[in-house]
Parts: structure tokens; C-alpha cells; sequence
């Protein structure tokens, strides 16, 4: 017998499963119909070079006690992103900051001249659009935002909370990290060698769904309590709708030299349909001059049945929709919801560090290193 069901290795279940098995000394199965571990944040070493799968994860937090615990399973190359946003034939520095205002105006502009004051702005009661237009202007926000936030969630960015925009940071000064938290980086071996050792010595299975294991009736004869990171909306067989997702359709290009000489370039535009194309080899310092180099271009769309959700698109529908999901999630007396698809969240890495370890109940105290 199991003290806990896992269901999906991706970071929340993973280090749920860590967590319980070394504070409450639990004996864990995981379990993903993916045939590798770590969910959308899962990488692979290709010619040296580490591909991030799904999408560049930077691993980013202000939470020391996150960032030590992560950190007993590798080291961490520190990381200063170096995108650029492509708007036709001209490039521009991003995020916004003084240097795309002065690239903007053709010429160096004193801090009399900026196009829009700086100052703070809160998100309280104003949409996605509302948001900006107050913080960037009108023209910048139409540059920079707007089709970008189209092709990104594929609904108007008035019905878009002004919480996404406020993720984007926006600088008066020259500073174009995206990044502005204490600790960044990325693993050194990239993330699917670090989340193996995370899971070193837990069962896993892989290739296997929870249907697969015969579903909630099988999972409790096996299990005491069943931690379900899989979506919430598929658990109760949609029986209120389908929470939308958006995924992103991967083109992967491996190719000699450099390419861009970016980790990514984002396209605001709406004449092109893709939002981002990252250069691999470029989000590891040691990997800069390897003589080859690996490109994905990242194209939103809808999520329908074939492809994998990755980003919950935060409407007022949905949130009301995801209301009566949980309504029904708090009558499972086995069972348990977390992470992206579980509690339908966008959440960043520390974070879902941070909720696993809730749910656990138990503290992110370090001192336990695999080799």
C-alpha cells in the first residue's frame, strides 16, 4: 500500500513526491503518461546543447528557502536574459526600458523626454488593456502588447486580467533583464538530469496514465491519498465544460553556427503568427560557442484534444467555471489538486515549489544532497 498516488511528474509532483518521502518518510508512486519526466519543464541534452522541450524555464524566485532546497539537487548557471523584440526589420531591446524608448525615438532621450512617466500603477479592478495603457501609453502598448496578447491568449486583452501584464516588467532605466528577482538561473545539466536525482529513489512510472491504473476505484485500493496534478476539468469528466488552455506548436530547427544571438526574440506583431524563437545554447553560459545551435519557433494556439495544455487562460468565465470544479474537488476525501492543471494557475517555478510544500504541510529545509 501506498502512502501517496502521484499522478503527473511534473515539478509540483515531483517535488510533492520528494518532499513526503523525506519528512514523512512516505512511500510514493509518480506516475505520467508522458514518457519522460519533469511535465513542460522537462530538457534534454542534444549535441550538448540542453533543448528545453516546451519552452525556456528560468528558474527565478526572491524565496531563499526555494532556492536553497532546489539547489541540493544541482548547481545553477547563473542567467541574464538577453531577448530582443522583433517588430518588421527593426529590433528593439525588451522589456520596455529607456533603451527601447530611445531605439523608439531614433536618438537619446533625457528623463524629460521619456514617452511615459514612470510611476506605479496597481492592477486593482483594470483589465489586461486598462493595465497598460496607463503604465506604457497608448502607442507603446499597441506596439508591444496588444497583438502579442492576442496571439499569446487568442481572446481580446480587455477580457484578460491585469495581473499577466503586470508580470512584464517596464523600466526607466537602461536595466533589460527580464528577470529582476535575487536568484536566476538555469540547471547546469539542464532540468531533466536535475529532476531525476529529485526522484531518486521513488518508484516512477512512466507511459502511464491514470486511467491506465484503472482510474479513482483502483488508485484508492493502492493508495491512501492520491495527489492529482493532471487536469481538474478532465478529473470530473468535464461535467461543467472544458477549461480552456492555450499550447504552442514547436518548430525545431538544428542548425551550424549561431543563429539570432539571443535566448529569444519576441514577436509582438500580428503579421507573423509565432510569438517567440529561442536559441537553446544560449540559455547556458557554457554552452554559447558550442559550433552548432538548436532554434524553436513558438506559435500559440487553442488547446484541443492531441496537444498539451500549458498556459490556463484566466477569463472571468473560467474562473467562474473553475469555482464549481473545486466546489466539487473539496467533496474527494482521497484526493487532492495541485499544480498548473490541478488548481488551473499560471504559476512560476518557485512558486509551485512553494504550493507542493503547503500541501505537503511540511517546512523546505535543505541538507539532504545526492551525488
Amino acid at each position: 500500500m501506498y502512502d501517496y498516488l502521484v499522478v503527473g511528474a511534473g515539478l509540483f509532483g515531483t517535488t510533492f513526491a520528494r518532499l513526503a518521502a523525506d519528512h514523512l518518510a512516505a512511500k510514493c508512486l509518480v506516475i505520467d503518461k508522458r514518457p519522460h519526466i519533469g511535465g513542460n519543464c522537462y530538457s534534454e541534452r542534444v549535441d550538448g546543447i540542453d533543448v528545453h522541450r516546451y519552452g525556456p524555464h528560468i528558474f527565478h524566485t526572491n524565496d531563499l528557502a526555494v532556492w536553497k532546497w532546489i539547489q541540493q539537487f544541482g548547481t545553477f548557471e547563473p542567467f541574464v536574459n538577453t531577448s530582443k523584440a522583433v517588430i518588421g526589420d527593426q529590433v528593439f531591446s525588451w522589456p520596455v526600458n529607456r533603451l527601447t524608448l530611445c531605439q523608439l525615438a531614433g536618438r537619446l532621450l533625457s528623463s524629460d523626454e521619456m514617452l511615459f512617466e514612470e510611476s506605479f500603477v496597481s492592477p486593482t479592478d483594470l483589465n489586461f488593456e486598462q493595465y497598460c495603457i496607463r503604465r506604457v501609453g497608448g502607442m507603446i502598448y499597441r506596439l508591444f502588447y496588444r497583438d502579442f496578447t492576442r496571439k499569446m491568449w487568442g481572446v481580446s486583452p480587455t477580457e484578460l486580467p491585469a495581473s499577466i501584464a503586470a508580470r512584464i516588467p517596464v523600466r526607466h532605466t537602461f536595466d533589460d533583464r527580464y528577470y529582476p528577482e535575487r536568484w536566476v538561473g538555469v540547471p547546469s545539466d539542464g532540468w531533466g538530469a536535475l529532476l531525476h536525482r529529485m526522484l531518486d529513489g521513488i518508484e516512477v512510472r512512466l507511459d502511464t496514465s491514470f486511467d491506465d491504473l484503472g482510474g479513482l476505484k483502483k488508485a484508492t485500493s493502492i493508495a491512501r491519498r492520491i495527489v492529482y496534478t493532471g487536469r481538474i476539468d478532465e478529473f470530473f469528466g468535464y461535467r461543467f465544460g472544458i477549461l480552456p488552455y492555450r499550447t504552442l506548436h514547436l518548430e525545431t530547427e538544428y542548425l551550424d553556427g549561431t543563429h539570432h544571438g539571443a535566448c529569444w526574440l519576441t514577436y509582438p506583431s500580428a503579421d507573423v503568427a509565432h510569438t517567440r524563437i529561442v536559441e537553446h545554447k544560449l540559455l547556458n553560459i557554457h554552452q554559447v560557442y558550442k559550433r552548432r545551435t538548436i532554434v524553436t519557433k513558438e506559435t500559440p494556439d487553442e488547446c484541443v484534444n492531441g496537444t498539451i495544455p500549458m498556459y490556463p487562460v484566466p477569463t472571468e468565465a473560467n474562473r467562474r467555471m473553475l469555482l464549481q470544479y473545486q466546489k466539487e474537488a473539496r467533496n474527494q476525501q482521497a484526493v487532492v489538486f495541485g499544480g498548473r492543471l490541478g488548481q488551473y494557475l499560471y504559476l512560476n517555478m518557485d512558486r509551485t515549489i512553494r504550493l507542493a510544500a503547503e500541501l505537503a504541510n511540511v517546512g523546505l529545509t535543505t541538507g539532504r544532497r545526492i551525488q
